[in-house]
């Protein structure tokens, strides 16, 4: 991650008075790359409680710059998953998880690009937010790759507790899977990064087949939304911007809109697994805005329960139930309402609901759909690699 800036002394801007939930794509373009006006323009999008441009906010997301500053991301980040950028939360300096041992292992060897002197201080912010989630929520298990993404949140937001209650949000919903006891969902999802790949990229899937390439190198792009990989510390912002405004699994279409953005010089490789495999693994830098463009026309194309695999979210719980007792319930509608639209308990098409408290979201409702989910996600994995095969023939 690069070096945290200090944060701008510039002066207050006037937001919008309108109450309008919506926003001009014209109007959008005009904040690009001008921190300032992205600021200015998050703030007209985020009216007083329980109204926010949502529709506004993901719209800004994904274009080039995305939310462009630290101010605008703090504010459309906590407004877009449901949490209050001045919430109150209590954060212990000593408490340790079950994983303290991994955790103090990974934290040693993160921040490189914060200055020397200030590297231990912000590594130990690092090491309280994550054994914090973890010791409040012993539901969620660590996974190696948490800590960078908590740094792009902790660096961003240069707020502990406001990135403590992002977190706690994103461990709710979008890294949900991550925080399993193991990776064997996630490792079963890469399913659905080749069947977009088959659907969108016969050539190219041809060839990954052929060489025997299976998408595991993209584990590590799921599980720390590139944080790992991409050095570009504003190109990882700009796809945090983008799967936070999205849905949960809005990661594996940016995973395979990368893989098919490099089809042609991937054709062109020796055709076996250790030459893809390699490709892949030294990528550090990519085109945000050309993966993100390609990822939202396959999402629409294919929306996620069309995909192998991908197991229902919150698939038990009756998302009916508000979280009346949580401190977003009154607040801010979030993204539910639109990931909702996919399950049973799909609500009006004005409703606005809020998350469900992070102690519902228990990773043990739904260890009975992962055998069952692999074991179809597999079968259709192998009639597609056989229908390939047998038209290539």
């Amino acid at each position: 991650m690069a070096r945290p800036k200090k944060g701008s002394s510039s002066s207050q801007r006037k937001t919008s008075s309108s109450g309008s939930t919506d926003i001009r794509s014209q109007d959008v373009q005009t904040v690009k790359g001008d921190p300032q006006r992205a600021r200015s323009h998050v703030q007209s999008l985020i009216k007083e409680p329980p109204f926010v441009a949502v529709k506004g906010l993901k719209a800004m997301a994904k274009k080039p710059g995305g939310f462009a500053g630290a101010k605008a991301r703090q504010q459309a980040w906590s407004r877009l998953l449901g949490t209050s950028p001045t919430q109150a939360t209590t954060l212990s300096q000593k408490i340790k998880c079950t994983s303290a041992h991994q955790v103090d292992l990974d934290v040693e060897r993160s921040l490189w690009l914060v200055d020397d002197a200030l590297r231990p201080k912000y590594r130990q912010r690092l090491r309280v937010l994550i054994n914090n989630l973890l010791a409040e929520f012993p539901q969620f298990h660590y996974f190696q790759g948490l800590h960078d993404v908590v740094s792009v949140i902790m660096l961003t937001c240069n707020n502990d507790m406001l990135a403590y209650n992002i977190l706690k949000r994103l461990a709710a919903c979008h890294l949900r899977d991550m925080l399993e006891p193991n990776l064997d969902q996630i490792r079963a999802n890469m399913i659905g990064i080749e069947s977009l790949v088959r659907k969108f990229d016969i050539p190219l899937a041809v060839f990954l087949i052929k060489a025997q390439a299976r998408p595991m190198f993209a584990v590590s792009w799921v599980l720390t939304w590139f944080s790992h990989t991409v050095q570009d510390d504003e190109q990882v912002k700009q796809i945090f911007d983008a799967c936070i405004a999205s849905h949960p699994w809005y990661i594996y279409y940016l995973s395979a809109a990368l893989i098919m953005e490099h089809s042609e010089p991937v054709r062109k490789l020796e055709c076996d697994m250790a030459s893809v495999h390699g490709y892949f693994t030294k990528i550090d830098k990519i085109d945000v805005q050309a993966i993100v463009k390609r990822a939202d026309k396959m999402f629409q194309a294919v929306p996620p329960n069309k995909l192998p695999s991908l197991r229902p979210l919150f698939d038990p719980i009756d998302t009916s139930v508000a979280a009346k007792d949580s401190p977003a319930s009154q607040v801010y509608s979030g993204l539910l309402a639109e990931i909702v639209s996919n399950y049973p308990t799909k609500p009006g098409k004005d409703t606005f609901t809020s998350f469900p408290p992070v102690a519902e979201v228990s990773p043990t409702r739904n260890l009975l759909f992962l055998s069952a989910a692999t074991a179809v996600g597999v079968a259709m994995w192998l009639a597609g690699t056989m229908a390939i095969k047998h038209s290539v023939l």
